[in-house]
C-alpha cells in the first residue's frame, strides 16, 4: 500500500487530558489509514470494526450517551490508560505522585470523560515516527494498522463534534 494521506484515531477526552497534562502533550495512538469499514478502496485492506476509528467513535459515543456501566470500550480505555501510567512511570517519565494521580483520575472518571475525540493525522508529519502494528496484534492480518507512541500535539487535528 502506498503511504496514506492521513491517519485516523479515536481517543477519549480522558486520554487526551492525561497525555496533555502528564506526558508533555505527546499522545500514544493506534491509527488507521481508513476512517470506517465502508470506505476501503480494495478488498485487500479490510478494516474490522474493532480497529475502525469510525466504529470505535460511534460505540464510545453511544456508551457515554447511555451511561453504559458494562461498556467494553470504556473498560479497555481505562485499562490502556492504567497500563500507560505504569509504563511511563517505569521509564521515569512520570513520578510516583503523578502515577497515583493518573490512576485516581481514571478511577473517578465519569462517563463524560470518555467522550470520543477523532484525531486526524497528516501522514507526512508522522512518517518518521509511525510504526506498522505487528501482524499478530492486528484485528485482521490483512489490515493496515499503525501505532504512534509519541505523537506530538502539533501533528494532528481533533474533530470534536
Amino acid at each position: 500500500m502506498p503511504d496514506p494521506l492521513v491517519l485516523y484515531s479515536t481517543n477519549t477526552v480522558l486520554a487526551y487530558h492525561i497525555n496533555h497534562t502528564y506526558y508533555a502533550d505527546f499522545h500514544y495512538v493506534w491509527c488507521s489509514p481508513f476512517f470506517g469499514v465502508d470506505n476501503i478502496p480494495s478488498p485487500f485492506y479490510p478494516n474490522p470494526p474493532s480497529s475502525s476509528p469510525q466504529e470505535i467513535y460511534q460505540t464510545l459515543r453511544k456508551d457515554v450517551e447511555n451511561s453504559d456501566e458494562h461498556s467494553t470500550k470504556i473498560k479497555l480505555n481505562k485499562n490502556g490508560l492504567r497500563h500507560g501510567a505504569d509504563v511511563t512511570h517505569g521509564l521515569s517519565i512520570i513520578n510516583d505522585f503523578q502515577r497515583l494521580e493518573i490512576l485516581a483520575k481514571i478511577k473517578r472518571a465519569r462517563f463524560a470523560e470518555f467522550k470520543p475525540l477523532l484525531y486526524v493525522i497528516p501522514f507526512p508529519l508522522v512518517s518518521g515516527i509511525v510504526k506498522l502494528v505487528p501482524v499478530n496484534q492486528r484485528a485482521n492480518p490483512l489490515a493496515d494498522e499503525f501505532i504512534i507512541e509519541r505523537l506530538p500535539r502539533a501533528s494532528f487535528d481533533i474533530i470534536n463534534p
